[in-house]
């Protein structure tokens, strides 16, 4: 989104740079009337003022609106142009002046309004992809952590004798958490799995009950103070009264809970009161009885004389094994339920965390996409899902995703080669370094032959035989697949690398500001035009003299804007032009290097050969010998003679379309002027 305020106050050709720039990157741009200059929505909002005319005698307002921006929007970036040092200096005077804190909001200092917003566009996108990987991460926690919380829940379950591991899963479908299969009956557990009575009855009359008691009380060791009970007697009453246990199972906890507290040396005082306390609660709890106080008596003294044997043998068993510790005990706090009591008049209850369910949903609803703004074909899905763009990076098949690459290559070459130019091929791919993604056509189908060569295995290998450069450029060089490198190569295999250094020629095209280039050629036989001749005192050279007669304007080709499709190199976005300009039939490109300079303005100034850095063009006609003779006419006479044609056939079709579209325009200005 555009502010319709800021938009006025541009050039209406850098707002119509703008409006390229988005939409060759898929944006689509609304004006609207907003607070900052722009907001983008990569998968996260960012709000950015753009000041693009700094005034050094004015600089309160952009200040001032700074204040007011960063406290309405979280993620705010300030683009500031700064053309001269005059007003770099004025700028960091002002910085300080108006007290702006590091990092809140925060700057970015540009020399110029293109690369201003294309600085805003590369933030806005970032920030997108670090929301997304932080949800990715979020996701994989919680994964990991569902999945060890059901490995400890097998690990607990099964450690009952004669339950295996799908007793358990059944166990944690039918009936849920460990709580609720500790308080579950064998009658219930019968009717809701299908495990055998022998199992329920084990289930429900184990051991399982005093290891749910261990990992609670070991829990309450930890948590005393939050619960605010100073004493775990009382948690044990108040857990007894929420499981409402039998008298079988009161005495067994009551010996787990006399276990407990010998080895973890929590009896720090008396604990009559207490069980005096359990004493009249179990009264009240207990079996129905036929006389009132002898028979209530009667119970109390059964309950003390069975939990004063607990503890007694409890603390012989806890002298025993001094050394005893409950945290060698798999049964993570993720397993067991925590505990948070409340006490009242009626009842005491514990509220617990639940193991995650483990089976998948069965609904099948998705929630209905419609974003129209996504690209052609993804309209129906989230755009957060979406990766419209690709590469040529070797990934492993195992680890992680994040870990496969130790350097991603900022550069892509391509040779279209047989096995017979091995030589040149070996020489070539040595002049490039880790920077450079190396990709080979094998126009004669042989591959594994390349295996002998130590950097090979870094090469990416495609194989269609009989085809040309320009064909395979066209069907696995999308600009789409290919927009993780800044530059593209699209190399002929008989070129000799003797005088040429790949980062070297990356370092020139940049300081230059070519879009479209080349090396320049050693003069000799594979010579065709003057402007891809190499100059000896130069390092690079954007125009020539041609022969009387050859070009009408000394702006256009042969004369400027032009390279020889041998070997071309191509910026991200001038290939994203060239691209589309290459037809599909038309496999040899002959006459494209005269089309080039629509891809790029102006194009006299970004297109151009370096000196420097320069090849041998040995003219070996190896595609000519993969063609098909007849009649009189051999192989590379017929394939020449259909780049021939080919060339004739381009320059229609360009020719057609310029007419058509020239129609179209004349179209909308006669229905304008007759409005």
């Amino acid at each position: 989104m555009m502010s319709n305020t800021w938009k006025k106050e541009q050039h209406p050709a850098f707002i119509s740079f703008i409006s390229s720039f988005l939409k060759a990157n898929s944006f689509r741009l609304n004006f609207v009337p907003i607070a900052p200059d722009f907001i983008l929505n990569c998968g996260a909002s960012v709000a950015f003022m753009f000041v693009t005319n700094w005034e050094c005698s004015d600089t309160s307002p952009v200040f001032g609106r700074v204040q007011k921006l960063r406290e309405q929007f979280a993620n705010l970036y300030v683009v500031v142009t700064l053309p001269t040092k005059e007003k770099n200096d004025s700028f960091v005077r002002s910085y300080f002046r108006y007290g702006m804190v590091l990092g809140r909001p925060i700057f970015v200092l540009v020399q110029d309004l293109e690369m201003g917003f294309e600085k805003i566009v590369k933030i806005a996108h970032a920030r997108g992809v670090c929301k997304r990987q932080d949800a990715v991460s979020k996701m994989k926690a919680e994964r990991e952590g569902s999945l060890q919380q059901m490995d400890a829940f097998l690990r607990v379950v099964t450690s009952i004798p004669g339950i295996d591991n799908h007793d358990a899963n059944a166990l944690n479908q039918a009936i849920g958490s460990i709580e609720a299969i500790a308080k579950a009956s064998k009658e219930f557990i019968l009717e809701n799995t299908d495990l055998s009575a022998d199992k329920a009855e084990t289930i429900s009359r184990s051991w399982f009950l005093l290891f749910w008691c261990i990992g609670d009380l070991y829990r309450l060791k930890n948590k005393v103070m939050m619960l605010k009970y100073s004493d775990p007697a009382l948690c044990m009453y108040v857990m007894f009264r929420r499981l409402a246990c039998t008298w079988r199972e009161i005495s067994l906890s009551l010996l787990s809970l006399s276990i407990s507290l010998s080895c973890l040396s929590l009896i720090s005082e008396p604990l009559l009161g207490k069980l005096q306390l359990l004493s009249q609660y179990f009264t009240k709890m207990g079996t129905p009885h036929r006389s009132g106080a002898s028979k209530r008596s009667n119970g109390s003294s059964r309950l003390i004389i069975t939990t004063v044997m607990g503890m007694v043998f409890g603390y012989f068993i806890g002298v025993s094994f001094p050394a005893v510790s409950l945290t060698k005990i798999y049964l993570p706090s993720s397993v067991i339920s925590s505990l948070d009591v409340t006490l009242n008049d009626e009842h005491r209850r514990f509220i617990s965390d639940r193991i995650p369910e483990t089976h998948a949903s069965t609904d099948t609803t998705l929630p209905k996409v419609d974003v129209q703004t996504n690209r052609h074909g993804a309209v129906s899905l989230p755009p957060g899902i979406i990766v419209s763009e690709s590469d040529y990076y070797l990934r492993r098949l195992w680890g992680e995703p994040n870990e496969d690459l130790k350097k991603k290559p900022k550069y892509l070459v391509t040779f279209t080669v047989g096995l017979d130019q091995w030589k040149n091929i070996d020489a070539a791919v040595k002049k490039f370094s880790g920077d450079f993604q190396i990709m080979l056509f094998h126009y004669d189908g042989r591959t594994t032959e390349w295996d002998q060569f130590d950097w090979s295995k870094r090469v990416v290998h495609v194989s269609v035989p009989k085809q040309t450069k320009w064909w395979y450029a066209k069907r696995f060089l999308h600009p789409d697949i290919v927009a993780a490198y800044d530059y593209i190569f699209i190399w002929d295999e008989d070129l000799g690398v003797e005088h040429f250094n790949g980062d070297k020629f990356i370092e020139l095209i940049k300081k230059h500001g070519l879009e479209i280039s080349q090396p320049g050629l050693e003069p000799n036989d594979g010579l065709t035009w003057q402007m891809t001749k190499r100059r000896g005192d130069r390092e690079v050279h954007k125009n020539t003299d041609e022969k009387p007669g050859w070009c009408s304007d000394p702006n256009l080709p042969p004369c400027a804007a032009f390279v020889e499709i041998m070997a071309p190199v191509f910026s991200r976005k001038a290939w994203r032009c060239v691209w589309h300009m290459l037809q599909n039939d038309l496999v040899h490109g002959w006459g494209l290097d005269f089309a080039l300079r629509r891809c790029v303005e102006p194009a006299h100034e970004k297109i151009g050969v370096v000196d420097s850095q320069w090849v041998i063009h040995q003219v070996i006609p190896t595609l000519g010998n993969q063609g098909k003779s007849k009649g009189r006419k051999s192989a590379w006479q017929r394939v020449r003679d259909r780049c021939r044609s080919e060339w004739a056939e381009f320059q229609d079709r360009l020719a057609d379309a310029d007419n058509a579209y020239a129609s179209y325009l004349a179209r909308i200005r006669n229905v304008e002027a007759i409005r």
